[in-house]
């Protein structure tokens, strides 16, 4: 009875806990969108007096205080009405159904190709763990998470739909039919684009997963002529499993098994060969971190002393090099403007990795302080500001980004400071956990017990614990700047022009796509080399200081 009401009790604060997100999610929602400039009457159709306009906007309620205004709205969301769209006038439930089946169906689709492809390379990964194969397929795993996706479109519409002429470039049929596989033909392009971001995460989860389940002892039945391997991955993840399952080995087997393993933890000499193996593996990781690192300081010395040897200026313009190609005055061609696509690139370059660097340790500073308080006090507290947390995680970044850079601006600095402010939340939560975990250890108890204040406590002996993994979450929140400014500065809401950032070079790309294509390659290929380079960064530094790794 006591279990019973126990996970009663649990479940019903989980689902408490979740509602509350829920609303907390929805209210910000609703409060960022009624803080736009004008406001959502602003966007009403201006063929209207202004007697019309007052009647519309007080028949749809809008002249009501937002907090009741959202009251209304919850309450209808509760009965499945969202209200009416401001532009047609028709219920915003079916306007979401119109669009809704073609949603589902590429995101479907997506999802399908992502496991379909990620479960047997996750697998294969676990079976040559170490091995060549094992860290090519990780590059062209971790590349997914490195490419802009909007970029990879373009790259695809290129290949397969502009130079081969194998599939549409937009559209979910042809004018002329609507059958299944025109659909499927239209289909293609897009779901593979959106794959490359799911792929990653279904492969590295399936390699975890198949390496806990082989055990640390996987690899070693096979020098017997055993099938370890395939064992292990089917369900016998120790060296047990065996007996579990009812399978016993022949006694004499069993015998001369039992003398080897005796023999081995006398001879000092056989005992490391499987070690072995695993440090030979974490040191191409590591290896390939350094390479990383050293990719990266090749790209920053560019940057930054490039412009400084190339001094051809990226604003100057010459309409009659406009959409040049290379040549020895313009080594990567002009823009539509003549402008030099080298200057561009190297100047762009300083501002891209000064947003990633500058919004990743904004989002550093917030996630650290509220993940090591939440930790270390508990309580209300804690409950407080981790369910803010994940509130924050469960609404819509991107959205509120573009909702702030509309009222404040925008502007390099603005770029940093809402970027940094919208992304401290996976930091958070990595500082709270490693706050839990420490905060009861044996020398931090030792420290309490001996007066310690508790500020001092946290600073000086909790915090450093969580270093190793705050410098795996900076390298990846890098990554994740970038690809965000790279994002708004495509959407024309980043960095504005004539400031170069290789985001809104792609920006103004898109326009000649089909005529001058190099335009987007260059930049593109910067961004998804810098994202690279970070990832690997981050993997290869987790690698060297987690020890549990290097076993």
């Amino acid at each position: 009875m006591v279990v019973g009401q126990e996970v009663a009790r649990f479940l019903f604060q989980r689902i408490a806990s979740g509602a509350l997100v829920i609303v907390f999610a929805s209210a910000l929602t609703f409060f960022f969108v009624n803080l736009a400039p004008g406001g959502p009457s602003s966007i009403m159709r201006f063929d209207v007096s202004a007697e019309q306009r007052e009647a519309l906007i007080k028949r749809m309620g809008l002249d009501k205080p937002v907090v009741e205004r959202y009251a209304d709205w919850a309450a209808g969301a509760i009965r499945g009405d969202l209200g009416t769209s401001l532009l047609s006038d028709e219920p915003v439930t079916q306007r979401i159904g119109e669009r809704l089946p073609n949603t589902l169906i590429l995101a479907g689709a997506a999802l399908v190709v992502s496991i379909l492809i990620g479960i047997p390379i996750g697998l294969i990964q676990a079976l040559r763990r170490g091995s060549a194969l094992d860290h090519l397929l990780s590059f062209y795993s971790a590349i997914g998470l490195a490419v802009p996706v909007f970029w990879l479109g373009i790259v695809l519409i290129l290949v397969f739909a502009v130079s081969l002429g194998w599939l549409p470039s937009a559209g979910v049929t042809t004018i002329s039919e609507d059958t299944l596989v025109e659909r499927l033909r239209h289909l293609a392009l897009p779901t593979v684009a959106l794959a490359t971001t799911t792929l990653p995460t279904i492969v590295r989860f399936m390699r975890s997963a198949a390496e806990r389940r082989r055990g640390p002892r996987a690899a070693a039945p096979r020098r017997h002529g055993g099938d370890g391997v395939g064992l292990q991955l089917a369900g016998h993840g120790s060296p047990r499993a065996g007996s579990r399952a009812g399978t016993r080995l022949p006694a004499d087997h069993r015998h001369h098994r039992r003398r080897r393993r005796d023999r081995g933890r006398d001879d000092p000499a056989r005992r490391p060969r499987v070690h072995a193996n695993r440090s030979k593996a974490a040191g191409v990781v590591t290896r390939l971190g350094l390479f990383a690192l050293a990719t990266l300081g090749v790209i920053a010395v560019l940057v930054v002393a490039g412009p400084l040897f190339w001094t051809i200026a990226p604003e100057t313009t010459n309409p009659a090099q406009g959409l040049a190609g290379p040549s020895l005055v313009h080594p990567l061609g002009a823009d539509e403007l003549g402008r030099d696509v080298l200057s561009r690139l190297l100047h762009g370059g300083r501002v891209t990795l000064l947003v990633g660097v500058a919004a990743m340790l904004a989002s550093l500073l917030i996630g650290v302080v509220v993940g090591a308080i939440a930790g270390f006090n508990g309580g209300w507290l804690d409950a407080l500001l981790m369910r803010f947390t994940d509130g924050m995680l469960a609404v819509p970044a991107f959205f509120f980004i573009l909702v702030v850079i509309t009222l404040v601006g925008t502007s390099v600095g603005t770029l940093v400071l809402v970027i940094g402010a919208l992304s401290w939340m996976p930091v958070a939560r990595v500082v709270y956990g490693e706050t839990l975990r420490w905060k009861t250890a044996e020398f931090v108890v030792a420290a309490t017990s001996l007066g310690v204040p508790p500020p001092r406590l946290l600073v000086r002996h909790i915090l450093p614990q969580a270093i190793p993994s705050l410098v795996v979450s900076a390298t990846l929140g890098v990554a994740f700047a970038i690809l965000t400014e790279s994002a708004l500065s495509y959407l024309a809401f980043g960095v504005q022009p004539p400031l170069p950032s290789w985001g809104n070079m792609l920006q103004r790309a898109q326009q000649y796509v089909f005529t001058a294509p190099a335009l987007a390659l260059y930049p593109g290929l910067a961004i998804t080399v810098v994202v690279l380079a970070f990832n690997f960064l981050g993997d290869g530094l987790r690698d060297a200081l987690d020890p549990r790794r290097r076993r």
